[in-house]
Order: C-alpha cells, then structure tokens, then sequence
C-alpha cells in the first residue's frame, strides 16, 4: 500500500443546485442522514489524511469537519480565486500542490461511492455507467486494454465509460508540472479541471480504468 492523501474539492460555489446553494457549500448539502462531504470520507480508511480546498461558504466546511469527525486529520487549503474570472477547478487543484507531494486521489465533493476506492499505486481513473438521457452532464472517457485513452468533453457520443470525477494520481510530479503549465497558459478558462491535467499527462504515463460498482452524483 502506497503511502497517500485524499484531495477534495470544496471550493466551487455549485450552481447546479441552484438554491440550495444560496447560504451554504455543495458539499454540505445532506443526502440521507448526513452531508454529501460525510459520505465521502466515510467511505476511506480511518487514518486517511484529508487535504480540503475552501472558497464559496470556506468556513462552514472548516467547522462541520472539525466538529463532525474530530479524530480526522485535515489540511485546510484557502483558495483565493474561487469564482468568477480566473476561477476553475483545476486552479483550485492546484493551490493544494504545496500539501500534495506524494501520491493522492482526487475525489470531487459531489461524487458518493459505496465501494473502496484503490489507493494511488499506479495512475488510475474512476468510472462507471449511467442512463442514456443523463450522459451528456459526464466527461467520459475511451478505454483501450483497460487503460484511459482519452478523457472526453460533455456531451460526446463516442465513449466507453462515463468518469465519475474519481482519479488516483501516483505521477505526481507529473501531475503538478502540467497543472502548472495549464493553468498558465489558459488562466481566464473557467472550466479546466482535472480532466484536462489528466489528458497533458496521458502523452507521457498511462492511467488504468478503473470501473466502480456503486455511486451516484448528488
């Protein structure tokens, strides 16, 4: 078992879900009997070592945290540039590359799986299936020999899985390189992600596709 974090993006204000985000985190929004954030974590190992972004409501996920799962280890990581102009989720990827010198996985905050996610041995990406009508809200991703080929924009017909936004990065330094490099030469694209850091890299190392049973996006 190689020795790893869990990323979690919580920084993004989550307009898809409209009102519910008015006064508080996406993240924190309760599915069931708890925040979508508590399903997450629950699902790691006890000893799991947690590294959360914050921005859009940074506090009220600071302070849940500390108080709902007081035995976890959190690194809390303010992102400056949250919204707006400037603003993606790989930015805010990358503000947590500091606390992220090792291999980690990438969990964004409105993916739930029921099943164990593999540690970060080898580069790996999550994916699963999902109804016809609903695919073209997903990246998806072409699959050749169980390795990712290609991570697909929204809305593309010609795709082997759909990504969960689940991703094991053991290449870190790789990883960090083209994040940097991304995000500098697109600074004004709102919409790069991990998605996109993961297509630089697929030039140089490989990532296995790695099908999970259960799981939803809230």
């Amino acid at each position: 078992m190689v020795e790893h974090k869990v990323l979690i993006t919580t920084s993004g204000v989550g307009s898809r879900l409209g009102e519910l985000t008015d006064y508080t985190n996406k993240s924190l929004v309760r599915l069931g009997d708890k925040p979508s954030i508590s399903h997450i974590i629950d699902n790691y190992p006890e000893k799991t070592d947690f590294v959360i972004t914050l921005g859009y409501y940074g506090d009220h996920i600071k302070q849940y945290l500390q108080i709902a799962h007081p035995k976890k280890k959190f690194t809390f990581v303010k992102v400056d540039k949250y919204e707006g102009q400037g603003s993606s989720l790989a930015y805010s990827i990358l503000q947590a590359k500091n606390k992220l010198q090792c291999p980690f996985i990438f969990h964004a905050c409105d993916t739930i799986t029921f099943s164990k996610v593999p540690d970060p041995d080898i580069n790996w990406c999550a994916s699963g299936h999902a109804e016809q009508e609903i695919v073209s809200q997903y990246r998806s991703l072409n699959v050749s020999s169980d390795f990712v080929s290609k991570i697909n924009d929204k809305g593309c017909s010609n795709y082997d899985f759909v990504y969960i936004g689940v991703c094991g990065i053991n290449d870190y330094d790789i990883f960090w390189k083209e994040a940097e490099k991304l995000c500098e030469k697109n600074s004004n694209n709102m919409q790069l992600s991990d998605c996109d850091i993961i297509n630089l890299m697929l030039r140089s190392v490989k990532f296995k596709n790695v099908e999970i049973g259960g799981w939803c996006d809230m």
